[in-house]
């Protein structure tokens, strides 16, 4: 926060994208959670979160992007990443979905308590769509495809830790974790490479007015 208040850039894209994950953390609180006290915190995390996420992103000049890093990033090995992320866990969350649609039973037993697939719901409309479009665009070397990739990146490491230490979890007490437990670790160490990539990628001559 200190170095990102200096105009350190790649201390921004590490706080964007820690706020990122703290902004999806505390919106599935407000979503999933049962009531309880902690309820109007749950809010005040989830506005200050976005609002804090939003204002941080204002701060940077997107169409600079493509001259703050440097133009040996392989583009399309980190944005084949994030493309290829985004169909396997879409594909996965259908595996969920598709199938009790087909023999009838609607209700998916992942449903469990809740009233419906909250995760798989938010992930299959905003959060895959935005690795797939940010994939694409880092190909093609647009500013947005630079910025929303490196935020996604900083974010993607640190949900795939607590997804992979949940599905561990769930294994030690005997739940079928498959194929979970071989996809989820494998996108942790894949994208703590490509987060890597693009950080020592900054170019640490520019600076920003």
């Amino acid at each position: 926060l200190i170095f990102s208040s200096k105009g350190s850039l790649r201390s921004r894209f590490l706080l964007a994208g820690i706020l990122n994950y703290f902004l999806l953390t505390y919106l599935f609180y407000l979503e999933m959670a049962m009531y309880n006290e902690m309820f109007l915190a749950y809010i005040i995390l989830t506005g200050a979160s976005f609002f804090a996420f939003v204002i941080l992103l204002l701060t940077i000049d997107i169409q600079k992007m493509p001259v703050i890093f440097n133009s040996n990033i392989p583009v399309k090995f980190i944005g084949g990443f994030l493309i290829f992320n985004s169909i396997v866990i879409a594909l996965l969350w259908l595996s969920v979905v598709i199938p009790p649609l087909i023999d009838g039973s609607i209700i998916p037993d992942a449903v469990e308590h809740y009233t419906t697939l909250t995760v798989q719901g938010l992930d299959m409309a905003l959060f895959l769509p935005i690795s797939f479009i940010s994939g694409f665009l880092l190909i093609k070397k647009k500013p947005f495809g630079y910025l929303m990739s490196t935020v996604t990146l900083v974010f993607l490491p640190m949900l795939m830790t607590a997804l992979t230490a949940k599905i561990i979890a769930m294994a030690m007490t005997g739940i079928n974790v498959i194929p979970a437990v071989f996809i989820i670790p494998a996108i942790l160490i894949i994208s703590i490479i490509c987060s890597l990539l693009l950080l020592r990628n900054i170019n640490e001559h520019y600076t920003e007015s």
